[in-house]
């Protein structure tokens, strides 16, 4: 019986000095991965930041002629502004008379309608 508790205790010394040993491997694993992944991180990060920059350099040139035509529409808009202003202030009072010999043809024909009715 005490030859089955030594060989107990043999075991469970190894055994649990395999798991330390285990343990700080692990440990040791661990922290590798994490220094991979920083720096993993880093030149993710420093290839977003290049990108980016890269992109911003292309864009630019791109923005600012976006900016010119924009200026030279509003530049077109006032001018075709400034044409039909006086169109619109001539048509008004022919407008004006359009409508109210529509109104009074309407009354004719809505008194025409009511006479043959009759």
């Amino acid at each position: 019986m005490k030859l089955f508790h030594i060989a107990l205790l043999v075991l469970a010394l190894t055994y649990g000095t395999s798991a330390y040993n285990g343990g700080l491997q692990m440990s040791d694993y661990l922290e590798n991965i994490k220094a991979k992944i920083a720096v993993g991180n880093e030149e993710m990060k420093d290839k977003a930041q290049s990108f980016l920059e890269e992109r911003q350099s292309e864009l630019e040139p791109l923005a600012a002629d976006i900016q010119n035509k924009m200026k030279e529409l509003q530049s077109a808009v006032t001018h075709m502004e400034d044409q039909i202003k006086p169109l619109t202030e001539q048509m008004q009072p022919l407008l004006s008379n359009l409508k109210q010999m529509l109104d009074d043809l309407k009354h004719s024909v809505v008194v025409n309608i009511k006479t043959s009715r009759k």
